[in-house]
C-alpha cells in the first residue's frame, strides 16, 4: 500500500490521523523503506502486536455494544451509539459532526 492508500485504508476503519501520526505509522510498517506496506507483514504485524491489555478493551467494547449476547452488532446501534462530536476533528475544527458522521456511516455501510 502506498501512503495514500494506506490513510485511506485507517479512515474507512474510523481511524483518523494526522499526517504526523500517519507518516510516523506509516513509517513503522514500511519495512523496506520502499515507500510501500506489504500486506501480508502488515496483518502479521497487526496479530502479533495487539497487547492482552488492548484486546481484552477490544473484547470488553465489543461485549458491551453486543448487550444482548446475539453476536451481531446491529448497524443502526452502531449510528446511534458514535459520538461524532467527540472526534479528534471535530474537536479541532477540522470537519463538522455531520461530515465526521457521514464519513462514519459510509465506511460502514459499504462493508455491508
Amino acid at each position: 500500500m502506498s501512503k495514500v492508500e494506506f490513510k485511506k485504508f485507517l479512515s474507512k476503519g474510523g481511524i483518523f490521523l494526522t499526517e504526523q501520526e500517519l507518516r510516523e505509522i506509516y513509517n513503522q510498517y514500511d519495512y523496506h523503506q520502499d515507500g510501500q506496506i506489504n500486506y501480508a507483514e502488515f496483518i502479521q504485524y497487526i496479530r502479533t502486536s495487539m497487547s492482552e491489555n488492548r484486546l481484552s478493551a477490544v473484547k470488553y467494547a465489543y461485549q458491551f455494544l453486543d448487550y444482548d449476547r446475539v453476536g451481531k452488532l446491529p448497524i443502526g446501534m452502531l449510528f446511534s451509539k458514535f459520538k461524532a462530536k467527540e472526534h479528534p476533528r471535530v474537536r479541532t475544527r477540522e470537519k463538522t459532526e455531520e461530515q465526521v458522521f457521514a464519513d462514519f456511516k459510509a465506511a460502514i455501510v459499504k462493508k455491508r
